[in-house]
């Protein structure tokens, strides 16, 4: 596994956040740390901007129990890592089907373990390359994820660039197959009309005017709303 993982990270205790991010740093550098919460109500943004693999939730909060986040958002492409100095609650994590379970002070030799078998189950999910379904009027393609540069919207139609110079034009809006991408940290909404796949991005304008450069020499705009959050996830 090549990409690395992105996680957030949710505990009320700032030192905790920032032993934890010390601990991901020197002994898992496959985990890409995308953004730090301290409540429910900011983990659930964080979850919503960007789309990580691994969330490392404490469960004891101030402001509401890890549960509570669990019931709020969609985990089905994401990796739940409770982090607690609270051992009651196993049982019930388990039940909510949580990758694992931390105890504080969290220990490297079972961080590093941890991260381990998250990385076997992705590939024991994935041993191919992943391939996506767009169907076009009577026609279903089958896309190699990898494959694709980036896709434009044109009113009711997307049009999918791919890295053999091929564009397949579709009959589903840009949203629509956002949601079929989304789960691979490679691709970005960077604009109203346009979604990336930031492995094919060879520079980054960061100007009056942000845009893209990509591999086919195109250049991409990046709208005002999304520049933070692109500049944060692509660095050229």
């Amino acid at each position: 596994m090549n990409k690395k993982l992105t996680a957030i990270l949710v505990d009320d205790e700032p030192l905790a956040i920032e032993t934890l991010g010390v601990l991901l740093d020197m002994y898992c550098p496959e985990i890409e740390i995308v953004g730090k919460g301290n409540s429910i109500d900011q983990a659930i943004i964080l979850v919503e901007t960007y789309k990580p693999q691994i969330v490392f939730l404490d469960i004891e909060m101030p402001n509401g129990n890890g549960f509570m986040l669990l019931n709020r958002i969609d985990t089905t492409n994401i990796k739940i890592i409770f982090t607690t100095a609270y051992s009651q609650y196993t049982i019930q994590a388990i039940r909510k089907g949580v990758h694992d379970y931390l105890m504080k002070p969290i220990d490297s030799d079972e961080l590093v373990s941890s991260i381990d078998r998250l990385k076997k189950s992705l590939l024991e999910k994935n041993p191919h390359e992943e391939k996506v379904l767009i169907q076009c009027m009577d026609k279903v393609h089958r896309i190699k994820l990898n494959q694709i540069q980036r896709c434009e919207s044109e009113s009711n139609y997307t049009h999918l660039f791919l890295n053999s110079d091929k564009k397949i034009t579709v009959s589903m809006t840009l949203k629509s197959i956002e949601q079929k991408l989304i789960h691979d940290t490679s691709f970005i909404r960077v604009h109203q009309s346009h979604l990336i796949n930031k492995d094919y991005v060879v520079s980054l304008s960061r100007g009056a005017k942000p845009g893209l450069t990509m591999k086919s020499g195109e250049e991409i705009p990046i709208s005002y709303r999304k520049k933070t959050q692109v500049f944060s996830k692509i660095n050229c």
